[in-house]
């Protein structure tokens, strides 16, 4: 889906670049994402939450995204929900998440990982996609 460039301009605060990562703020609250090199910008829904990491980090953003995925990042999300049903996370929340720094050539195995996992769910969706049928 595209949007105007004049209505990406006016919503730049929810503006996202490659190696942002974006995480879910409701519903299924916590589960994370990062934003590839083949999106050069977009914008995002106020349901989701951009995490950017500072270019003084050596946090790895693909990093970021699998752990607060994992057992460990779960745990913490959930921790953070609120709401009558517990159901989503307030963005001022996210910033207390606290991801661990694990080595550079660990975090570049994970990375490595997690583009290969997209890599194969585009090749099963491509895979599976049902033809259409030819109408006589």
């Amino acid at each position: 889906m595209f949007i105007r460039e004049e209505d990406h301009e006016r919503l730049k605060s929810s503006e996202a670049l490659p190696g942002d990562v974006i995480i879910t703020k409701t519903g299924w609250a916590g589960f994370a994402t990062v934003i590839t090199d083949d999106i050069k910008k977009c914008n995002y829904r106020a349901d989701l939450a951009k995490i950017r990491l500072r270019a003084t980090t050596r946090l790895d953003p693909y990093f970021v995204s699998m752990f607060l995925n994992s057992k460990y990042g779960r745990l913490q999300t959930k921790r953070l929900m609120s709401g009558a049903r517990g159901d989503r996370i307030l963005a001022i929340n996210i910033k207390k998440i606290v991801i661990p720094y694990l080595n550079d050539n660990f975090q570049k195995e994970v990375r490595h990982i997690y583009t290969l996992a997209i890599e194969h769910n585009i090749k099963l969706a491509l895979l599976y996609t049902p033809k259409p049928k030819p109408c006589f």
